[in-house]
């Protein structure tokens, strides 16, 4: 039996000072490069130093969300060495930065989802947790504690390279615990809402969560369904 020991993964969520609405404003003004180059090598042969170590990493020390430049200037810098034992081609590193930007995407939209998490559960008395070594080692994108119970979030895109992506990691990185309930939440392709140029979850997927978290909600109207209406 394999249960998870909240000491061994520290939260770390409580590191990040800004608010929701703040980390949206922060974002929604940014306008995104796009980096198209998709090469089969970049994609699925080569496991990358995990961008999302760098990302939640530059959050918590400079206290803020890093841009897109910053996030690829700053991963290159940081893995100069290894990037450098790879010996890519101009070509091959075009297809790296359209794998990081579409990564940076990715973590902004989870990274955002959490602090939304964090501030509409806290009147239930949920603990919304994050921790980078329980997700990128573990497979749980977001912890939550309630009623004495620990609650997994995966988090993905709902689209076939995420899917694929997905069944590739399972078995090496995703393991169960026993004593942690997982529930999926599949992003849409086109997301919920738009903050800039960036898709994110929604009020549809906050509900999934209070769902699998027993927590009651109000069924909105169709016309409101998946909406973040401040935004």
């Amino acid at each position: 039996m394999k249960e998870l020991n909240l000491e061994d993964f520290p939260d770390e969520l409580c590191q990040v000072e800004f608010s929701f609405t703040e980390a949206c404003e922060h974002v929604g003004v940014q306008k995104l490069e796009r980096e198209s180059t998709l090469i089969p090598k970049i994609e699925d042969k080569i496991s990358f130093p995990y961008f999302a170590l760098y990302v939640w990493g530059f959050i918590f020390s400079h206290k803020r969300i890093p841009t897109q430049k910053e996030f690829y200037e700053g991963y290159y810098d940081e893995q100069s060495v290894w990037l450098a034992q790879q010996n890519f081609d101009e070509q091959e590193h075009d297809g790296v930065k359209g794998r990081m930007y579409r990564a940076y995407t990715s973590l902004l939209r989870d990274c955002l989802f959490a602090l939304q998490l964090r501030e509409e559960l806290a009147t239930h008395g949920v603990e919304v947790r994050f921790n980078r070594c329980l997700d990128t080692n573990e497979g749980i994108d977001i912890l939550l504690l309630h009623n004495g119970k620990k609650y997994g979030l995966n988090l993905y895109l709902n689209s076939k390279r995420s899917l694929k992506y997905r069944e590739a990691k399972t078995g090496y990185r995703h393991k169960e615990f026993d004593d942690v309930e997982m529930t999926d939440v599949p992003c849409p392709w086109r997301g919920r809402w738009s903050c800039g140029d960036i898709w994110m979850y929604g009020i549809t997927d906050l509900n999934i969560v209070k769902d699998a978290l027993g927590i009651e909600y109000e069924v909105l109207s169709s016309s409101m369904n998946g909406s973040w209406e401040d935004f």
